[in-house]
């Protein structure tokens, strides 16, 4: 109970810290505002240019406005992903086939005969180039 009660009071105590900044800060702004007001707002301004900069909004504006770009870029992603997702799939299976194997080798009385059964299904089923 006492573990909650702090976890609590420091959670509190963090809460009013922060709002204590964000009042401190506003201070800040509303005094530098009423010293110099164009330049509170060129930097204002540069700050969300940077930002807009840094998010590449206007990259996101250009794909947005060509359709073709934008198909083929997802028609490309879509096509690797696939092709990662087959590449997986098949060392995933060669592994479990593999793993199979082992257990085959191994003999474990209950699950034994099902492994070689399934070994020999797979075997025969294989195509002829693999």
């Amino acid at each position: 109970m006492n573990f909650l009660k702090k976890r609590k009071a420091r959670k509190s105590e963090v809460r009013e810290a922060k709002e204590r900044a964000a009042r401190e800060q506003a201070a800040l702004e509303q005094a530098e505002k009423e010293k110099d007001p164009e330049g509170f707002w060129l930097k204002k301004t540069e700050w969300l240019s940077r930002t807009l900069e840094r998010a590449k909004l206007g990259d996101y504006v250009t794909l947005m406005q060509t359709p073709r770009r934008l198909i083929f870029l997802n028609l490309l992603a879509g096509a690797a992903r696939g092709f990662g997702f087959a590449i997986g799939f098949t060392i995933l299976g060669a592994f479990v086939i593999y793993m199979l194997n082992i257990l085959k080798i191994l003999d474990i009385p209950l699950i034994g005969d099902f492994i070689s059964d399934l070994i020999e299904y797979i075997n025969a089923n294989k195509s002829p180039g693999i």
